[in-house]
C-alpha cells in the first residue's frame, strides 16, 4: 500500500465518522429543563436552564393530584440554551407543578416542581 493510499483510506474514514456522527447527532433529543431550587409555587418561578431545540413555551400547570391540572402560567423560550426563564404565575394554591416545554404546539419536555413553603 502506498503513502498516498493510506493517507486517501484514513481521509475516507475520517469523513465516514464526521458524517454518522453528524446524523447521529442530528436524531438526538436535546430538550430538557432544569429546574433549579424552587422555594415557591404562588407568583413566580426561575427556571435555571430550558434547552430547546426550536423556539416553543413553557407552561407551568398545577400538578398536586398527580394529573395535570389548571394552567399557571406560560414564558416563550427560543431556540438553543434559555438561562434563568422567569414564569409568572397566577394565583394559585399548587402544592406540585407540571413544567412542559413544547414546539410546534407538541410536548418535548417535562420536569416536576415541589412548593417548598407548603412540604
Amino acid at each position: 500500500m502506498t503513502f498516498n493510499s493510506v493517507k486517501t483510506l484514513t481521509a475516507a474514514a475520517l469523513l465516514a465518522v464526521a458524517t454518522s456522527g453528524t446524523a447521529f447527532a442530528a436524531n438526538m433529543d436535546y430538550n430538557y429543563i432544569v429546574p433549579g431550587e424552587i422555594q415557591s409555587l404562588t407568583s413566580v418561578i426561575n427556571l435555571d436552564l430550558v434547552r430547546a431545540s426550536e423556539a416553543g413555551t413553557v407552561s407551568i400547570y398545577d400538578y398536586s393530584n398527580g394529573t395535570q391540572g389548571a394552567l399557571l402560567g406560560t414564558a416563550e423560550v427560543h431556540a438553543g440554551a434559555n438561562a434563568n426563564v422567569k414564569v409568572e404565575l397566577a394565583p394559585n394554591v399548587a402544592q406540585k407543578a407540571l413544567v412542559v416545554l413544547s414546539e410546534q404546539g407538541a410536548p418535548v419536555a417535562t420536569s416536576t416542581l415541589h412548593n417548598l413553603d407548603k412540604m
